[in-house]
């Protein structure tokens, strides 16, 4: 069952860094150290190399215009991202296998018939926000390979090269291309598995406490349905273990739920941090580029869809973020809707330290600084939309 969770939920992802050679594939005759040497590689040629390339040619560059400048700072700003997000799965990649399989846990999986609802939901809102994404993704894949038609240049992005790229060469300027539309391509149908497998694992997590409260809530319910067919005089005293013995285990998936969040936050906090914060210089080129082109034309289209899918990227995050930290509030208010009230001390006492936890909400952190929630969303918008307001006053201004 358990690995059907995993399976469901992150299997299409896996997959698709396995083809991107971003995470080991599971082909023997592809050998540790040959993933790593060509991992490696690529991802000092691509993922390092490319963004690079076209720093260097703004700085060399004296003809660019202002659109120009603009277009090549947007993709660049949004591939420069990408390094510091494939760290957890080229890297370390091995606690990252252990955190999935984290959801193997016996306190994780052991549920009531009743509460596999919260499981599949959690399975279903992982394949949903994967497909929405990568289909995104894929539509701005298409509209990158082509821009040399629909904005007509030489090349997807302006970077520099060795050799001098012209219509004449097609050997060149079609080698050009393919390292451009590869190097763009390959960082963005990364990204749509990288952020659906952080969001996932948060998704869980609140699967998980969901879970959690359900129990508290109705422990007292289940030790009732489970002593009904004793004796009277055996009633209240296995009545009172039920509840200890459930108590206590619940104490124990609640401390796994707070270290399996704890080691998300370790291991995928900075791509988190990094995806976030880059995104508002990102989605502010967008917006400047889209306000000279206009929307009603194909280049208009496809920066309408580059903004799209990068609101969708920091959206799910900081809603599935709000999410973990509200559904972790509310537990302290699933053990007062329950009947505490006839308890015994020892079970009491067992409420009060879970209570006393549950003080402090579980949460996302980008960078381990700030919480991921809707509040940050709100903040990066704005933040994004200073900058645009900054940069057209700039260009007005010239």
């Amino acid at each position: 069952m358990t690995e059907d969770i995993i399976e469901q939920s992150f299997g299409k992802n896996f997959k698709l860094l396995k083809v991107l050679g971003i995470c080991p594939p599971d082909s023997k005759f592809c050998s540790g150290k040959m993933f790593k040497i060509f991992a490696y590689i690529q991802e000092i040629l691509i993922t390092v190399g490319f963004p690079l390339l076209g720093i260097l040619q703004l700085i060399t560059d004296n003809d660019m215009d202002m659109f120009q400048v603009a277009d090549s700072l947007f993709v660049l700003s949004q591939l420069s991202l990408f390094p510091l997000k494939h760290v957890p799965f080229l890297f370390k990649y091995e606690k990252l296998d252990e955190l999935v399989k984290k959801l193997k846990l016996k306190s994780f999986s052991d549920i009531h018939l009743d509460q596999n609802i919260f499981i599949e939901n959690s399975i279903a809102t992982c394949q949903f926000i994967f497909k929405m994404l990568y289909g995104l993704c894929m539509g701005c894949c298409i509209f990158y390979t082509l821009r040399p038609i629909y904005l007509n240049i030489l090349l997807p992005t302006q970077i520099w090269l060795p050799f001098k790229v012209t219509d004449q060469d097609e050997i060149s300027r079609y080698m050009a291309w393919f390292y451009c539309a590869y190097s763009g391509c390959h960082g963005v149908l990364a990204t749509s598995a990288i952020d659906t497998i952080i969001s996932g694992l948060v998704i869980h997590a609140t699967g998980q406490i969901k879970i959690l409260k359900n129990n508290l809530q109705f422990v007292g319910k289940r030790a009732d349905e489970a002593v009904f067919h004793m004796k009277e005089t055996h009633k209240s005293l296995a009545r009172k273990r039920f509840i200890r013995t459930s108590l206590l285990e619940f104490a124990d998936h609640y401390n796994d739920i707070i270290e399996f969040v704890k080691q998300i936050n370790d291991l995928l906090s900075v791509a988190v941090f990094t995806q976030i914060f880059g995104s508002a210089v990102v989605i502010c080129m967008m917006c400047y580029i889209l306000s000279i082109v206009g929307v009603y034309s194909i280049t208009g289209i496809s920066f309408t869809l580059y903004i799209v899918s990068m609101l969708f990227q920091i959206f799910f995050y900081c809603f599935f973020g709000n999410d973990l930290i509200a559904e972790s509030n509310s537990i302290t208010d699933s053990i007062y809707v329950s009947n505490w009230y006839t308890y015994e001390t020892s079970s009491k006492k067992i409420l009060i330290l879970i209570m006393e936890r549950a003080k402090k909400p579980l949460m996302l952190t980008a960078g381990k600084v700030v919480a991921v929630s809707l509040p940050l969303f709100v903040a990066v918008l704005k933040q994004a939309y200073s900058l645009m307001a900054v940069l057209q006053s700039r260009t007005h201004t010239d």
